[in-house]
């Protein structure tokens, strides 16, 4: 699902790079661990700057960034192009166009959540990961974004929302193994975890 106008604007201001690499990123890596010379996947690159984090802050060898909003996906370019490391495709997390086993990990700041099945997002994510893969998650939790301000605000799915307990076992019915989690209940929840 595509941001609406007020969520463009709370994820494009200036003050939302520095969240994501100094509140955000960290305690991601802390959980999960660096990602020295592999190639990673971002779900929903949105601006690009988690792209940038990765290739900086986690040690990524290449980012490939995926956004079904070809106006974010326009401004990942202008901020980061001419980048050989970095690519960007228009693309809906629910049907990825790369081959199986194609990344070492991937990745997603806040995109899992606009996806309206996000089950079929996270079997694609496993589909799309090597053996061993990699998969980190910074999630907005269903009471979040069900608490009535931010019904009024934000533009998300209705239906098939998650909370923490759900998204753990979705993970755990696929076949991936939890490394960690912290959360802010009923808010936001911060997971890593990877394949056998």
């Amino acid at each position: 699902m595509l941001l609406n106008r007020f969520e463009r604007l709370v994820v494009n201001q200036p003050l939302r790079p520095w969240l994501q690499r100094w509140i955000e990123a960290p305690l991601l890596r802390r959980l999960g661990g660096r990602l020295d010379g592999m190639q990673v996947l971002e779900l929903g690159c949105g601006q690009g700057e988690g792209q940038r984090i990765l290739r900086r802050d986690f040690g990524a060898a290449a980012v490939h960034g995926c956004d079904l909003d070809p106006r974010q996906l326009g401004r990942a370019r202008a901020r980061l192009a001419p980048n050989s490391l970095m690519s960007w495709t228009h693309a809906n997390a629910q049907q990825l166009p790369y081959a199986s086993l194609a990344f070492d990990a991937v990745v997603s700041f806040n995109a899992l959540h606009h996806v309206p099945d996000w089950q079929t997002a996270l079997a694609e994510a496993k589909r799309v990961l090597r053996p061993g893969g990699r998969l980190l998650l910074l999630e907005t939790l269903r009471g979040f974004i069900q608490a009535p301000p931010m019904r009024q605000l934000m533009q998300h799915p209705r239906e098939n929302r998650f909370d923490a307990g759900q998204l753990c076992s979705e993970l755990d019915r696929l076949g991936f193994q939890l490394d960690g989690t912290r959360r802010i209940p009923g808010c936001f929840l911060w997971l890593a975890a990877r394949l056998p």
